[in-house]
């Protein structure tokens, strides 16, 4: 395997591939993405980019059915794990008795309610002490707060919300919950019409995209099991990374992959410590290496809002896909 060195950034080494792997492990573990997202399972919801326009309809049109579990009766008594939660039962407009603790701005309706401490270690005196019949929050914490819910005797659900399409089930399967089929339904069919659109107006057109994590030390590239991967596919655009064998929505950074594909379209994510990550990929894009590949000539080199693209789902899909949309097609 050959040695490139990019910016200080020697990612082909093998000394520095276990380094790698605790880097992505790290990320994963702290952030609101699934540890392990279910491969191919958005192979239902979009056709091959080349395909016709009716096969590619009839993609978008359908959705998962993996089953949550129903409470026995309609909750009076919910609270919110994380924001993205909060923000599915806002848009459905189901009222919360407590919410996570956040730096981030919320909806003035929200501020006199009871915090339960932070999505990731919620503080389980607080939780009870909210009195819930309910508690929601994200798959990717299941591991960890799945035994301390069970021994408090919590009724709780754990949403898959890694993907596009899992996104989509977990809002269908909250409106069945609290009696919101109508507006979950709207929701969805929006973002379905929107990929329509989207296929429709570039049936000929498949671009080869790349998406890289960046954090303030390291990048990574972004596959299609990853929440921007999973838009990035269903709307016709091809990832580079394509290696089914890998499950996991990152992989450590293939510069010789990079190089042979020479992607169209480069997309750049962040998450930890965005400032300085963005800073990051802005000295390592001064490197020779990256001048040379057809998304930076073409200046198709894009840094995404993690307010719209987070490492996890949010109520944001159809702006994202407005954007992407622009990015990766133009308009």
């Amino acid at each position: 395997m050959a040695n490139f060195k990019i910016g200080g950034f020697y990612r082909l080494k093998q000394e520095s591939y276990m380094k790698n792997k605790l880097l992505l492990f790290f990320v994963l573990v702290f952030s609101t993405a699934a540890l392990f997202a279910s491969g191919g399972k958005d192979d239902n919801l979009v056709a091959d980019a080349q395909g016709s326009a009716s096969k590619k309809k009839k993609a978008a049109a359908s959705t998962m059915t993996e089953e949550y579990m129903m409470p026995s009766s309609m909750p009076k008594r919910t609270v919110a794990g994380t924001l993205a939660v909060l923000d599915m039962l806002d848009y459905l407009e189901v009222d919360v008795v407590a919410i996570p603790n956040t730096n981030n701005p919320i909806n003035p309706k929200y501020e006199s309610k009871q915090r339960i401490g932070m999505p990731m270690t919620p503080d389980m005196e607080r939780l009870k002490a909210a009195k819930p019949d309910f508690f929601i929050t994200v798959n990717s914490l299941k591991t960890s707060l799945e035994p301390q819910v069970k021994t408090a005797g919590i009724e709780t659900v754990f949403l898959k919300t890694d993907t596009y399409s899992n996104y989509l089930q977990a809002m269908e399967y909250l409106g069945k919950v609290y009696g919101k089929e109508k507006k979950a339904s709207e929701y969805v069919d929006s973002i379905k019409k929107k990929i329509d659109e989207v296929l429709n107006k570039n049936q000929k057109k498949s671009p080869k995209v790349l998406i890289i994590f960046g954090t303030p030390s390291s990048m990574s590239i972004a596959g299609e099991n990853s929440f921007t991967g999973s838009l990035v596919k269903v709307i016709g655009g091809k990832n580079i990374w394509t290696d089914t064998k890998i499950k996991g929505p990152y992989v450590p950074m293939n510069l010789e992959l990079i190089k042979a594909e020479n992607p169209d379209v480069i997309l750049r994510l962040t998450h930890v410590k965005p400032e300085e990550s963005s800073k990051m990929f802005k000295k390592e894009f001064e490197n020779e290496f990256w001048s040379k590949l057809a998304a930076v000539k073409n200046g198709k080199v894009y840094d995404l809002d993690n307010t719209y693209f987070a490492v996890s789902g949010n109520i944001h899909i159809k702006e994202a896909l407005d954007m992407l949309e622009n990015m990766i097609y133009g308009k």
